[in-house]
């Protein structure tokens, strides 16, 4: 049965991913690895019963979330449009838009039961998935650590999913923000992706690189000075600041930069790093990528109870997981 709101699953220690006996994987031994029709046979034999469990027990969650994802969001959008157009030969029916918000259907996807589904089926494989990150050691502890990663002047943050996981050897803290920037008594919305991990290069001061696609308040300053590398490709691309020159190269070489660049216009997405050891003490190197208002990562979008639904989440977290690969942050040779 769910809990009243007040509980909380803990996180254990994050373990490294094994295989489980019955569900043959790879040589690397983990989830990321495993193939769909094994992912489906453990789902079946071990997880599915818990979420059968789970969903009779809690009948009016499982079948607000069941209608939920075979309907989806009603389109508000073209039913504003639609009324508007008609607003504009009866102007009263203008006074019916902001109805329209007070009536949108409650996501579903959202609630505490829907977390605790995940939950369930990604602790098997030592993935943890919860919501916010307040009462663990990866969190935003200040306003200005907010500043500094998402290179913000003004702003208010909130968390929507937070998974820890190991992934080579790696431990990964992955937050899905949504940021709000103050523009007058207005606010706009961004939505960002938080890639939290700890290498084992040694390193003082702070190395901070963005990509120069993204958006950057006119009052922001970085501590350090900027720093030309050699490669020109890359600083056409990227502008970066350090507090130490001689480390900024160490942790920027050569053959990074060619990694992260090619990653950068692969994927056009903006992003930044900062190489850190201050900002938290479960992670030195931090990557904050932007993505669209109208992705929404690591949700059920589909039945709750099939193993789709969630190998689908586990493709998501494959896809974030692709700039680690690229950037061969688990290997320690000289980045």
């Amino acid at each position: 049965m769910i809990n009243d709101e007040n509980d909380n699953y803990e996180v254990v220690d994050i373990k490294k991913q094994g295989k489980h006996k019955d569900t043959p994987v790879n040589d690397s031994n983990n989830v990321f690895e495993m193939s769909l029709y094994w992912f489906n046979k453990y789902f079946t034999d071990r997880i599915y019963p818990e979420l059968l469990k789970e969903s009779q027990e809690n009948l009016e969650d499982y079948s607000s979330l069941n209608k939920w994802t075979k309907t989806k969001h009603i389109n508000i959008g073209c039913v504003t449009l639609i009324l508007f157009c008609l607003a504009l030969f009866f102007p009263p029916l203008i006074i019916i838009l902001p109805l329209l918000y007070l009536f949108q259907p409650k996501d579903a996807r959202k609630t505490r039961f829907a977390r605790i589904l995940k939950y369930k089926v990604f602790s098997h494989f030592n993935i943890k998935i919860v919501s916010g990150f307040d009462a663990f050691l990866f969190k935003v502890p200040s306003r200005d650590m907010i500043k500094k990663i998402f290179l913000l002047s003004s702003s208010g943050y909130s968390v929507d999913d937070f998974l820890l996981f190991t992934y080579k050897d790696l431990s990964i803290k992955i937050a899905e923000v949504s940021i709000y920037i103050e523009k007058g008594r207005d606010s706009i919305e961004l939505r960002h992706i938080l890639i939290g991990t700890k290498i084992n290069k040694k390193f003082k001061g702070e190395t901070f690189l963005y990509s120069k696609d993204r958006k950057i308040p006119l009052l922001q300053t970085f501590d350090g000075q900027q720093i030309f590398l050699e490669d020109s490709v890359f600083n056409d691309n990227f502008k970066t600041f350090s507090t130490d020159q001689i480390e900024a190269r160490y942790l920027l070489t050569p053959s990074f930069m060619s990694r992260l660049l090619k990653y950068k216009l692969a994927h056009k997405n903006s992003l930044n790093i900062v190489f850190n050891n201050n900002l938290s003490s479960a992670a030195n190197v931090f990557l904050d990528i932007d993505i669209t208002k109208d992705k929404d990562f690591f949700e059920i979008n589909s039945d709750p109870l099939s193993a789709k639904t969630y190998w689908d989440i586990l493709q998501e977290i494959k896809e974030l997981l692709e700039i680690l690969d690229a950037l061969k942050l688990d290997q320690d040779i000289g980045m």
